[in-house]
């Protein structure tokens, strides 16, 4: 019997001891340091955004004026007649259809394990792709030419344009303003990105140039503009999700190969692959994007699972809580078990689903 009560005043003097040095003063506030962390983390989100918005913007003044003066200030002649930088070792525009075709299929095999929406969506867009290079492939269409002379090829370029406005709706909506409000931008937007080129451009070599620069910018000054770097739900639309860096570097590759290949292709570009290269990159990106998008989604439902068992166990917890105390109001044995019966009736059905 002594020993029992040593031991009880051992354990309970540990108890006491850690939680003093819990609550010591000297102790690192690990919430408060994982809160500055994101912070840092969303402003560097932030800054790679601003650049990739000045990156594209700078592009697409160079490749305008490039148009407007017949006079190539920073791209490369063959990009600028082309549309594309060509390889000097293997057909590009080949190659470009096979790997698209690869990727698509890869997305197609994903969909058994990752959401289906996410993945077909990705696989339509890379055979739409595909079929983009597969029409340069085989000559059916001079670069010089018009895109309005072909329905099936105006109605390609206006899905890939739509790929800008349902972000740009995404990230309104992720940002707290109405879905009528983020839908409507985001068909004026469409409308506007499509009749631009329909009326100003038109011609299927500048087709390239403007889906990355129309999607780029879209998406890109969205983010700038919905979402900043510093209140609480701006910080976790920037930071909460899996693969942060990744994503940050996917996107920033893509703009750095975008200005490679418009202006290193007759020095170097075309000579380690050309285009296919920009192609290897988008599917890095996407594969990037919907793994994360898919494991951050898992795990919030996993975690509001947890939170939901959580929220019943403490509701039974607290009837029986009650139960204790108007029992020990009546002193009544039978009405103890009665109670108890009732609760434990009562508290079943909810607690069943998450039991099997």
């Amino acid at each position: 019997m002594q020993r029992r009560i040593q031991a009880r005043t051992s354990a309970s003097t540990f108890v006491c001891t850690a939680s003093e040095a819990d609550a010591s003063p000297t102790r690192p506030l690990l919430p408060h340091m994982e809160q500055v962390h994101k912070i840092q983390k969303a402003r560097l989100s932030q800054a790679v955004d601003v650049a990739i918005a000045a990156a594209t913007l700078l592009f697409a003044v160079v490749w305008v004026h490039g148009i407007v003066s017949s006079k190539n200030i920073l791209f490369a002649s063959s990009f600028s007649s082309d549309g594309f930088c060509n390889s000097r070792i293997a057909d590009t525009q080949t190659g470009c259809v096979w790997f698209d075709c690869f990727g698509a299929a890869c997305f197609v095999l994903l969909a058994f394990w990752l959401p289906l929406p996410l993945c077909f969506s990705t696989a339509s867009y890379l055979v739409g792709h595909a079929y983009g290079h597969y029409i340069v492939a085989t000559g059916m269409h001079p670069p010089g030419s018009e895109i309005n002379e072909s329905a099936a090829d105006t109605l390609l370029l206006a899905l890939l344009l739509c790929i800008g406005p349902i972000g740009m709706a995404i990230i309104f909506v992720n940002a707290g303003y109405q879905k009528s409000f983020a839908i409507g931008l985001s068909l004026l937007t469409g409308i506007a990105t499509m009749l631009t080129f329909i009326l100003a451009l038109r011609k299927r070599v500048y087709v390239l140039p403007y889906l990355n620069v129309s999607i780029t910018l879209t998406m890109t000054v969205s983010k700038l503009v919905c979402v900043g770097a510093s209140s609480a739900r701006d910080v976790s639309e920037r930071v909460d999700m899996e693969g942060f860096f990744s994503k940050l570097l996917m996107h920033s590759a893509i703009v750095a190969l975008m200005w490679a290949e418009a202006a290193g292709c007759d020095t170097f570009f075309s000579a380690i692959g050309g285009h296919i290269w920009f192609d290897v990159v988008l599917f890095l990106d996407a594969l990037v994007c919907t793994v994360s998008h898919s494991v951050y989604a898992k795990r919030m439902a996993d975690a509001r699972r947890r939170m939901n068992v959580s929220a019943v166990a403490m509701q039974f917890i607290a009837k029986l809580r009650k139960l204790r105390r108007s029992a020990g109001q009546q002193h009544g044995k039978s009405s103890l078990i009665t109670r108890a019966c009732s609760v434990r009736d009562s508290a079943m059905p909810q607690l069943l689903p998450f039991m099997t």
